[in-house]
């Protein structure tokens, strides 16, 4: 069995499906406004073109952010996968995952927007951004994988 759960950009004020609609008409309303400024640039601007150039490439950096932030299958998404081998986080987009065995993995204090794994030689310590509904979800899956594993789980 295996659960996967995006965290999203950080910004809990908003829901991933809102989030990835505002950047997807962002990037559009950006590449169109660029587009149309090199279509009615009629004497050459260098400040104008410039700023059509700036608008096109914003487009496609929020564009290329929707995608790449919030999809399941996008390996640079910060997510939680969990599976019955191990648990492993990606808490940024230029951060490495971080993975953690369940059979390594002694006891878990769950915290707000974190937790932390007591493992056989250390603990390991992880605190995520995400909006209150997905941190729940996330807690509640650990909880339940912990306790088919026999791993004590404490707070949260």
């Amino acid at each position: 069995m295996e659960k996967t759960f995006l965290l999203g950009p950080g910004n809990g004020n908003f829901s991933l499906k809102a989030q990835r609609l505002l950047n997807f008409a962002l990037g559009f309303m950006f590449i169109a406004q660029g587009a149309f400024s090199f279509a009615r640039e009629s004497p050459f601007s260098l400040f104008t073109t410039l700023l059509a150039f700036a608008q096109i490439l914003g487009g496609c950096l929020f564009l290329f952010f929707g995608f790449s932030m919030m999809s399941k299958s996008s390996r640079f998404a910060p997510k939680v996968k969990l599976n019955n081998d191990h648990i492993e986080f990606r808490l940024g987009f230029f951060q490495a995952n971080v993975s953690i065995k369940w059979h390594d993995v002694r006891a878990i204090d769950l915290h707000s927007y974190g937790m932390t794994f007591r493992l056989a030689e250390s603990n390991r310590a992880i605190d995520y951004k995400t909006s209150p509904k997905i941190s729940i979800k996330v807690k509640e899956a650990i909880r339940e994988f912990a306790e088919a594993k026999g791993i004590v789980v404490a707070a949260g």
